[in-house]
């Protein structure tokens, strides 16, 4: 590794997130208002149920590439599906003179929810292969504060000129940032080389998900249960931001205006914590300090939403969980894949972090499906005192996971 070529190579990754995340802005808004729009926030929880299916097939298409293409080639591949798709979809969608392909907002939600988790785990695995422990303390919080530039960006012209462009012209800006992201990503593999597995690791030898990794690691399976929890926080508020908002604001470019303002404040807050906060933290704070505190503070601000259900309350538990998760919580669990192998880095990191991720959001949202057949869909589900419980139980598991990974990392 070139010291004088990491900080070239580690500033082409940020500026290709800030690029990725940033199309992801304007995909996110588009998919859930266009969603909303045709088939209300209630039927939000059947849709999600379906991404955990989508996100399996995903992930195993992307890793039979991985072991024929290698990194590079399957990094690319995968930006330009994501371009070529949202073309399709905007051309689907029921918004441009014709009535539309049947179930395409459903597909453009749930593909919305897949790639970037995929896609930015991949980002993640040059990341972790490029660093060591002692650099990645200083570069992570950078990295993601850069990335989170873009965003920002995209979140600013979704508030201010959703209502006036529309909100299917946003897809369309999400397939173009997607080409400089790609562009930027094969420059920085270009500038330190392709991380090469070991040969037991060739070409997919030990599984092409090798999924022993995490009975074997006790630090992943802690990881992936912290993930797991998260990710029920993180629906659970999604679900009642979009349900006290439909009750709220009405039209579909003025929620989409909202959204983009809710979220351009919780990626000024997350680049806020990434530049000044994060780096510091993760040098000086006890690692199990750093993971218990973030579930601490979601167990906070989700109770006080079970007891003030209002739209300001759940749109700033919704900021606090998003502005952590996208900077100290990130930047502190891809600590933990940077000692060890090409192969949880590239292969288990997709079901740990990736799959997971998706996984959680999809299961929670199928409980929620059956809670409102069995109870009745006027009927309002308990969202904020869900969350409540499963920050909870996140705090249990964080710390655990904790002590083993600092102990891993010193």
């Amino acid at each position: 590794m070139s010291d004088k070529k990491l900080p070239l190579s580690m500033a082409a990754v940020s500026l290709s997130a800030a690029f990725l995340v940033g199309g992801y802005e304007f995909a996110r808004v588009a998919a859930a208002t266009v969603f909303m729009h045709t088939y209300g926030s209630s039927k939000m929880p059947y849709a999600l149920s379906a991404v955990p299916v989508a996100m399996a097939v995903l992930v195993y298409l992307y890793a039979r590439t991985l072991s024929s293409r290698g990194p590079m080639k399957t990094m690319l591949i995968s930006m330009g599906t994501v371009a070529v798709f949202f073309i399709a979809a905007y051309l689907a969608l029921p918004a441009q003179g014709h009535q539309g392909v049947r179930f395409a907002p459903a597909a453009f939600y749930i593909f919305a929810e897949v790639y970037v988790v995929i896609i930015v785990e991949q980002l993640w695995s040059f990341i972790n292969s490029t660093l060591n422990p002692s650099n990645a303390r200083i570069y992570n919080g950078p990295i993601t504060g850069g990335g989170a530039l873009g965003p920002l960006l995209a979140d600013w012209v979704v508030k201010n000129y959703a209502q006036a462009i529309g909100t299917e012209q946003l897809i369309l800006l999400a397939a173009v940032v997607t080409i400089p992201a790609a562009l930027l990503m094969w420059l920085a593999y270009r500038i330190m080389g392709e991380p090469r597995p070991s040969a037991a690791e060739k070409a997919g030898a030990k599984g092409y998900l090798h999924l022993s990794l995490i009975k074997e690691n006790k630090t992943l399976f802690y990881l992936m249960c912290a993930i797991f929890l998260s990710q029920v926080v993180a629906t659970t508020l999604n679900f009642k931001l979009y349900a006290l908002m439909e009750n709220v604001i009405p039209g579909k470019d003025a929620r989409t205006a909202y959204l983009g303002g809710v979220w351009m404040y919780i990626n000024m807050a997350s680049a806020i914590m990434q530049f000044a906060v994060t780096p510091f933290l993760l040098r000086f704070v006890p690692y199990v300090a750093i993971m218990a505190a973030i579930p601490m503070i979601h167990l906070a601000t989700t109770a006080t939403l079970a007891f003030n259900p209002a739209l300001g309350v759940a749109a700033f538990a919704l900021g606090a969980f998003k502005s952590l998760d996208y900077s100290l919580f990130r930047a502190a669990k891809e600590l933990i894949y940077v000692p060890l192998s090409y192969d949880a880095r590239y292969r288990a990191k997709q079901i740990v972090d990736g799959f997971t991720y998706r996984f959680s959001k999809g299961a929670t949202a199928l409980s929620f499906s059956v809670w409102q057949g069995v109870a009745g869909a006027a009927a309002s589900p308990p969202y904020a005192a869900v969350a409540a419980c499963a920050a909870g139980l996140w705090l249990a598991v964080s710390i655990p996971l904790g002590r083993r990974a600092g102990g891993q990392l010193k």
